[in-house]
């Protein structure tokens, strides 16, 4: 109280003050960290139109495909571990792939797929099984 006996408007309560009608809400959850995939086949040409499978997952249904920045075209979840797409044109070189779920998960591979000519190799990440 104040000297002239009135409730002060700042009070002496330790955070958090169970009076205080302005509480914060608590932070959002952290969406799940990034899974790898496998993807075949490799590469495909800068026009696009090559039918893709992408293996690994969990996918759920609505999962969006991605070469770079580009969506794949009709990408469809098969079951929980397969999605098949269809690249969408680029430019020549690699381009990451990715699956995003509808609730956030992230499942890439950097580098994975190639327009033009592909490499000789599998990625480090597609050998690993």
């Amino acid at each position: 109280m104040t000297a002239g006996g009135t409730l002060d408007y700042y009070d002496d309560y330790p955070s958090p003050d169970p009076y205080d009608p302005y509480r914060l809400p608590p932070p959002p959850a952290a969406p799940p960290p990034a899974a790898a995939i496998t993807i075949a086949p490799l590469s495909g040409p800068p026009s696009g139109g090559t039918r893709v499978t992408i293996t690994g997952g969990p996918f759920a249904a609505g999962a969006i495909v991605m070469f770079g920045s580009a969506i794949a075209v009709d990408a469809a979840v098969m079951d929980a571990a397969t999605v098949v797409a269809t690249t969408p044109p680029g430019v020549d070189g690699l381009v990451d792939v990715a699956v995003t779920n509808p609730d956030g998960a992230v499942f890439s591979l950097p580098g994975g797929f190639t327009y033009g000519v592909g490499p000789s190799v599998e990625p480090a990440a597609a050998r690993r099984r």
